[in-house]
C-alpha cells in the first residue's frame, strides 16, 4: 500500500494506542500526538483535535471562519476534541461544543512528502464528528442564510475551505505534500466535496476529488432561508427586527434542540444547503448554483472520480414499514403521497408541476401501488435515486464531455452490508463501502485471508492510486478501468475480481432509464 497521510481513519489508520508520543513543530505551533496501530500492523502518527479555526461562538456564530492564531508552547494533540452540536441519532452521549472546528492528522512517515487525502464525513450535514475526519459546522450553524446580509450561508463549506487551507500550510511538516490533497466524502461529504470543484475559493486548494454516493450536480431544492426563518419562529425569534442577532444570542443547545425535533419523527433528510450567495462584501463560496457550471464546463479540470453502491438506501424503505415510530410515514406515502414525495425526494412542494412529479415518481417507481412489505425495495429504489445516485451518475454524464472522470460501482456485499429488520429478510445499509475504507467498530477486523480482506485491499489500494496519481489503475494496467469521456461511457463494477485479477465493466450504466426519469421531469441538461 502506498505511505499515504491522511485526515482521517484510514484503513491503514488506527486501533490500537502504543502510548508513545511524537513530536511536530508546524507553523501553526508545536503538536504532541500519540503512536498507534493499523490493522495491517503498521506504526501510526496520529495528532487528534487540532484547531485549525477560532471557535464560532459569540459574534462569530453565523460568520465565516477566522483562522486559528499560532499559539505558544505544546498542543496536546491526544484527544479528538469536541462534536459540533448535532442530532444524536447514531452517536449517543456525544461531547458536544461549538469550539468544534478541529481536525485529525495520521501519518506513517513524519519526514516524507507523501499524497495527502482529505475526508469529509457524510450525515446530511446534520450530524458527523472528527473522530475519521475534520469537523464542520452542522445544520442551522453551518448553513443559516437570510439572503439580506445578516447570514450570508455556506459557513459548512468555508470551514472545509479553511481545513484544507490549514493543510496547505501546515501538512509539510507532517509529511505531507501539500500540493497533492485529494478531497473525497461520502453522501452529504461527497456533496461537500463536488461542490468544491465548482467554488471559486477551492483553487489551489484541491488537486484531485472522489465523490461517493452524492453530488451537488442535482435536482435538489435550496430551501436553508426558510429553514433558517422555521427555527428562528420555533426558538422565539420570529417576530425580531434582527432575527440573526436573536439566534446568536439563544444558547447553542436551544438551537441544536429545536433542529433535533424535526428529526424525530423523519428519516434523515437535506433541509439546510448550500446557498447562491449575493455580494455583501464577503468571499463567496458560490456565485452560481453547481448545475450551471457543470453543464457549462465551468468546473476545476483536475482527475474526478465518483461511486456508489448497487443499493444505498434500500433500507430506508424498510425503516418506514418495520420500525413503528416511521409508521406515519408510510401511511403518508400510501395515503398521500403528493404531499409527501417532495420532503422525501428533495424537490419544490410549492412548484408548478409539483403534483405531476410525484405522479410520475409513484407510477415508475411504486407501480401506482400502495407500499407493503413485497414491493419495500422498490420504495428503497425511490429514496436511493432521490438522495444519491441519480446525482452521482449526472455529474458523471456532465463531466465525462469536458474531461476524463473514473465512475465505480460496488457491487460487493457483506454481513455488514445489511439491517435485519424482519425475519428472514436483509436490506442495504446506507455508507457500506465506507466500511473498507474506515476502521469501523461495527464491522471489526477483517479476517485474514476473507474475501472481505480482498475486497478491502483492492478499495484501499484504487483510492490510494488515484489520490497518488490520478489514475486508479495499478501500473501496466490502464486498460482494465477506463475512464468515461466524451468519446464513451464506462462503469467498472467492483466485485471480487476474476482469477487474473480482472473487474468487470459496463459502457451504460444499469440504471441509466431510471435516472432520466429525473432530468425530464426536472428539465435537467445532461
Amino acid at each position: 500500500m502506498l505511505k499515504l497521510i491522511t485526515i482521517v481513519s484510514f484503513t491503514f489508520a488506527a486501533r490500537h494506542v502504543s502510548g508513545d508520543d511524537v513530536f511536530v513543530e508546524a507553523p501553526i505551533g508545536q503538536m504532541k500526538g500519540i503512536t498507534m496501530e493499523s490493522q495491517k500492523g503498521h506504526p501510526i502518527f496520529a495528532f487528534l483535535g487540532i484547531p485549525y479555526a477560532e471557535p464560532p461562538v459569540g459574534p462569530l456564530r453565523f460568520k465565516d471562519p477566522v483562522p486559528k492564531a499560532k499559539w505558544s508552547g505544546v498542543f496536546d494533540a491526544t484527544d479528538d476534541g469536541h462534536t459540533c452540536p448535532q442530532y444524536e441519532m447514531l452517536f449517543k452521549n456525544m461531547n458536544q461544543s461549538e469550539d468544534c472546528l478541529v481536525l485529525n492528522v495520521y501519518t506513517r512517515n513524519l519526514n516524507g512528502n507523501a499524497p495527502v487525502m482529505f475526508y469529509v464525513h457524510g450525515g446530511a450535514h446534520i450530524l458527523g464528528t472528527s473522530n475519521i475526519t475534520i469537523n464542520y459546522r452542522l445544520g442551522v450553524f453551518g448553513l443559516a442564510a437570510t439572503e439580506n446580509g445578516d447570514a450570508t450561508g455556506n459557513y459548512l463549506f468555508k470551514d472545509v475551505i479553511m481545513a484544507l487551507k490549514w493543510v496547505k500550510e501546515n501538512i509539510k511538516s507532517f509529511g505531507g505534500n501539500p500540493d497533492c490533497v485529494t478531497l473525497f466524502g461520502h453522501s452529504a461529504g461527497a456533496l461537500t466535496s463536488t461542490t468544491m470543484l465548482v467554488s471559486p475559493m477551492a483553487k489551489g486548494l484541491v488537486h484531485r476529488v472522489i465523490g461517493m454516493a452524492g453530488s451537488s450536480a442535482s435536482h435538489q431544492y435550496l430551501e436553508s432561508k426558510y429553514w433558517t426563518m422555521k427555527m428562528a419562529e420555533d426558538v422565539g425569534c420570529g417576530h425580531e427586527e434582527h432575527i440573526i442577532e436573536c439566534l446568536r444570542n439563544l444558547p447553542w443547545e436551544t438551537l441544536r434542540d429545536a433542529g433535533n425535533k424535526w428529526e424525530e419523527d423523519t428519516l434523515i433528510t437535506f433541509r439546510f444547503n448550500f446557498e447562491i450567495e449575493k455580494d455583501f462584501g464577503q468571499e463567496k463560496f458560490l456565485e452560481a448554483h453547481p448545475n450551471d457550471h457543470f453543464e457549462s464546463g465551468d468546473f476545476l479540470r483536475i482527475p474526478i472520480m465518483m461511486g456508489q453502491t448497487k443499493n444505498e438506501f434500500e433500507s430506508l424503505g424498510a425503516f418506514v414499514y418495520y420500525v413503528d415510530k416511521f409508521r406515519p410515514i408510510l401511511n403518508q406515502i400510501n395515503t398521500d403521497f403528493e404531499k409527501i414525495a417532495p420532503i422525501l425526494c428533495h424537490y419544490n412542494a410549492n412548484a408548478s408541476n409539483a403534483n405531476h412529479i410525484a405522479e410520475v415518481l409513484k407510477e415508475k417507481y411504486l407501480n401506482n401501488e400502495l407500499v407493503t412489505e413485497d414491493n419495500l425495495r422498490d420504495l428503497g429504489k425511490l429514496l436511493t435515486d432521490g438522495f444519491i445516485n441519480h446525482a452521482t451518475y449526472r455529474t458523471v454524464s456532465l463531466v465525462r464531455k469536458y474531461s476524463n472522470i473514473y465512475y465505480y460501482r460496488l457491487d460487493y456485499e457483506n454481513d455488514f452490508t445489511y439491517l435485519t429488520l424482519s425475519k428472514g429478510k436483509k436490506w442495504s445499509n446506507a455508507r457500506y463501502e465506507v466500511q473498507y475504507l474506515f476502521d469501523f467498530k461495527e464491522a471489526g477486523f477483517f479476517e485474514k485471508g476473507s474475501e472481505d480482506e480482498r475486497i478491502m485491499d483492492l478499495m484501499t489500494g484504487i483510492f490510494t492510486r488515484f489520490a497518488a496519481t490520478g489514475n486508479p489503475n495499478e501500473h501496466g494496467r490502464e486498460e482494465m478501468w477506463k475512464p468515461s469521456n466524451s468519446h464513451e461511457f464506462s462503469m467498472v463494477l467492483l466485485n471480487t475480481p476474476d482469477e487474473n485479477g480482472n473487474l468487470e465493466s459496463v459502457n451504460v450504466d444499469p440504471y441509466e432509464d431510471r435516472y432520466r426519469i429525473w432530468d425530464e421531469l426536472f428539465h435537467l441538461k445532461n
